[in-house]
């Protein structure tokens, strides 16, 4: 009981202190005189102080800074939307009638010249399927004639074979020889040609040389006996013929050299 006694008067006496205080301040200052009469202390400040202090200024420049560059990004912005407007603007704008003239004669040039050179290849291709068709038709046949041609030659064969014949074999004979020409006459229809090469300067495009004769009587390159008949398709040559070409004699023989 005595102790808490005690603290009751503790607590009295700093609450009658507290108000003797509050008092005090709460009472307003008459004079000036006695604020001049106070001498003032001006604390003196840290470095730490100092050195935030000159910090400051810096901070404050790079707010000025961003606060410029945020200013001027709405301007930008602004910019570049009036250069698109412009843009717009002009594919907007209607062409002059003289504008639309000039694209149309240039369009017009355009299907002009594509017409053109459409018109040329689609001819050149006429020309070409012609021909092509033309070639295949002249020389479609080929094959078949060079079949042919071999028993054509067995013919004239048996012909030339018979010499002096008996009244009895006449006949058969006959049919070969009427075989023989009525073969002929059917290459004839189709433009197969017979290639005359006896006695003739011998050509290597249509003569096939087999054997080199001399002789005085004949001069030399000439095609004195043929093998083999050759024959043409119209201007295409089917098979050229095997003949004997005729070489000038030597004025000395090889015999009288080895005597000598």
């Amino acid at each position: 009981m005595a102790e808490t006694k005690i603290n009751i008067k503790r607590a009295t006496e700093k609450y009658a202190q507290t108000q003797e205080a509050v008092e005090k301040f709460s009472e307003p200052k008459t004079t000036t005189e006695t604020e001049s009469s106070e001498p003032k202390i001006v604390e003196s400040a840290s470095p730490q102080e100092t050195s935030e202090s000159v910090k400051k200024p810096a901070q404050s420049d790079n707010i000025d800074s961003s606060d410029k560059v945020a200013k001027n990004e709405p301007e930008l912005k602004t910019s570049g939307k009036a250069a698109e407007n412009k843009e717009s603007d002009k594919k907007s704008k209607p062409k002059t009638i003289e504008e639309q003239l000039k694209d149309a004669n240039e369009d017009a040039e355009n299907n002009r010249d594509m017409q053109l050179r459409l018109s040329a290849e689609f001819d050149n291709f006429k020309k070409r399927c012609a021909r092509e068709n033309a070639d295949f038709k002249k020389f479609a046949n080929e094959t078949l004639i060079t079949e042919i041609l071999p028993i054509l030659d067995n013919l004239e064969r048996a012909i030339e074979s018979c010499g002096d014949i008996d009244e009895s074999n006449k006949g058969l004979i006959e049919g070969v020889d009427l075989t023989h020409k009525g073969i002929l006459n059917v290459f004839e229809k189709f433009g197969v040609t017979r290639i005359d090469a006896v006695n003739k300067t011998f050509d290597p495009a249509y003569h096939q040389a087999v054997m080199r004769e001399e002789t005085d009587d004949h001069p030399g390159n000439t095609v004195i006996n043929e093998f083999q008949k050759g024959y043409l398709l119209h201007d295409r040559l089917v098979r050229p013929s095997m003949v004997v070409v005729s070489v000038p004699k030597t004025s000395q023989t090889q015999d009288d050299i080895t005597k000598e």
